[in-house]
């Protein structure tokens, strides 16, 4: 499987965790913009002490806004702020929910083309999963485009695009 993200693309990660896939993707694209979601406030606080260690705290703009931010908040929280709906090019999550559970607060996160990476343990799940989301998803503003299933690993990473441009 192969994305493109872009220096100065929006990138949200949700349910980090330490900060994977964030981190990892912000080493290797410097330049975007990293919001990083986490409920723990321990796990946040983690982040927040990792990032300068790692030297990714850096001003980005005249007004000295930084391009990495920790979010210690519910996804579902930051999905109805205002300043956060259709604001990422990209969404990625780490086998937080199901498709269909976290489509309602992943989707309002993308800009109109934005695409939503969900990855997701065990290949024998998918197919039913994506069976059981994809009228959900559709409602909701996405479609399916691509499945990616790794069986030496048992992962797949499912690629949602927004529908509604």
């Amino acid at each position: 499987m192969h994305i493109l993200i872009k220096k100065g693309d929006a990138v949200i990660d949700i349910g980090t965790g330490a900060g994977f896939p964030g981190i990892v993707l912000k080493i290797y694209v410097p330049d975007i913009r990293l919001t990083l979601v986490e409920a723990s406030k321990k796990k946040g606080s983690f982040l927040k002490f990792l990032i300068p260690q790692l030297n990714l705290y850096q001003k980005v703009n005249a007004q000295q806004k930084a391009n990495v931010e920790v979010l210690t908040e519910r996804a579902e929280v930051c999905a109805r702020d205002p300043d956060r709906v259709g604001a990422y090019d990209w969404v990625f999550t780490r086998s937080v929910a199901t498709l269909r559970n976290s489509a309602v607060y992943c989707l309002p996160f993308l800009k109109p083309t934005g695409k939503w990476v969900a990855y997701k343990l065990g290949r024998e799940r998918i197919d039913t999963e994506i069976d059981d989301s994809t009228t959900h998803l559709s409602a909701l503003g996405g479609n399916i485009e691509t499945v990616f299933t790794n069986p030496k690993f048992n992962r797949s990473y499912v690629v949602v695009r927004r529908s509604n441009t």
